[in-house]
């Protein structure tokens, strides 16, 4: 539903932690906005969810170059 051509799972160590990123070409979206919007629980849980374990969650988007998960 994003309009991704292309998806892309990463791995690697940066200073002793391991980095899982996904990347998409799709036609990403507005963060800030869509947490006032509180529409949906994919995102809000997966941050969630890291958060609880321990684990650092980054989202980037914008509609010039997809999304990032890291």
């Amino acid at each position: 539903h994003a309009g991704a051509s292309n998806i892309d799972v990463s791995s690697s160590r940066v200073d002793d932690k391991w980095k899982l990123m996904v990347t998409d070409d799709g036609k990403g979206f507005n963060y800030e906005t869509m947490k006032l919007a509180e529409t949906g629980n994919g995102l809000g849980n997966m941050k969630k969810r890291a958060l609880d374990s321990g684990i650092e969650f980054n989202i980037e988007s914008n509609a010039a170059t997809g999304t990032i998960i890291s």
